[in-house]
């Protein structure tokens, strides 16, 4: 039981770092004038290629048809995602992504004054990170937000799959998807230039990307979706620090105060789940 919690626990670690690196690594590869498009087809198809390497090393590599649609909806997740992320910067768009726990919640209320109290909170954190309006950038991460909950719950149903044969046709899948949307919009060019233009970051948002989404798959062999959210969550507020810090983004106090105040939000709310908590690992 100790060597499991160790591994979940290391698994947890690893998912946080890979997530906030990710996250700025997409904005770094994405920023300025290049499309949202040319900065997918270079994350994701690089991506799949990691995972197709993994898989190979670890004797899975066998294509799953069933990935197809499932690929599609992440597809449009991580357009909207990415396309966010390009277009906001990093400390006011990475507390959204919060969102998708909350939105669990509501699928699966459980009506408990904790959790009233931790939708308070992130609501709270939300409108002080707004401010007045609602910028194009945080309603595209809130429609990903939506998206990403529906192919979670897709991902949970089939964790009996081999993990990196799974992780490994999903994103071939969805690269596929974004590769139409990159062709029908004339955007080979650019994304080949910006692969040149900037291979560090390509290289970084490949390898982030892959190995975000091989821990999540791990990890939701024996967490429910929402605990495996929960780690998301600390991930968006490390990533928000890291961004302002790294891109000197203006109102910084501001976004780590709401980034803060909306993760503790969703962790309160995830108090209701302490249950289920000792179910898995107990």
């Amino acid at each position: 039981m100790e060597d499991f919690i160790v591994l979940v626990s290391v698994l947890m670690i690893v998912r946080i770092a890979l997530l906030s690196t990710e996250r700025v690594a997409f904005h770094g590869l994405g920023r300025g004038s290049y499309s949202a498009f040319a900065t997918m087809g270079i994350a994701f198809w690089g991506a799949s290629l990691v995972l197709w390497g993994v898989a190979l090393e670890e004797q899975q590599a066998v294509w799953i048809g069933d990935t197809v649609w499932i690929g599609l909806i992440y597809a449009f997740a991580f357009g909207l995602y990415t396309a966010a992320l390009t277009k906001g910067s990093v400390g006011g768009v990475s507390a959204w992504t919060n969102l998708t726990i909350v939105l669990l919640w509501i699928i699966h209320p459980t009506g408990g004054w904790i959790s009233i109290l931790g939708i308070f909170i992130f609501t709270t954190g939300a409108l002080w990170l707004a401010g007045k309006r609602i910028t194009t950038s945080v309603l595209l991460i809130v429609c990903s937000d939506i998206m990403f909950v529906a192919a979670r719950l897709l991902d949970a149903s089939h964790t009996h799959l081999p993990s990196f044969s799974y992780a490994a046709s999903l994103f071939t899948s969805i690269s596929l998807w974004m590769t139409i949307g990159i062709v029908l919009n004339s955007r080979v060019p650019e994304t080949l230039r910006l692969f040149w233009a900037r291979p560090g970051w390509s290289l970084a948002s490949a390898a982030t990307n892959a190995g975000a989404y091989l821990s999540l798959f791990l990890l939701l062999h024996w967490l429910p979706p929402a605990l495996v959210e929960a780690v998301s969550a600390f991930a968006a507020f490390v990533a928000t620090l890291v961004g302002v810090v790294f891109f000197q983004e203006q109102n910084a106090k501001l976004k780590l105060t709401a980034s803060f105040t909306m993760t503790i939000g969703v962790m309160i709310l995830l108090i209701d789940h302490y249950h289920s908590i000792q179910q898995v690992l107990f």
